[in-house]
């Protein structure tokens, strides 16, 4: 897969209420991508983490603001 570079994005769109897209479904994805990308970077801290543990601090973050 080729690398998206910042000049390469020409639109950046948000959906609040979820009538776009599916929401959990997409961030699921994206934290599918960032744990290949901390594997690459730094095996340790992904042994600890998962999509599922990083949904939860998204969560907890989330409730605290």
């Amino acid at each position: 897969m080729e690398e998206l570079k910042e000049q390469d994005i020409r639109i950046i769109s948000f959906d609040g209420d979820g009538t776009l897209w599916d929401f959990e479904k997409v961030m699921i994805h994206s934290l599918e991508k960032v744990m290949e990308k901390l594997e690459q970077a730094d095996k340790k801290a992904a042994e600890k983490l998962d999509v599922n543990k990083l949904i939860e601090i998204r969560n907890r973050i989330f409730d605290e603001l």
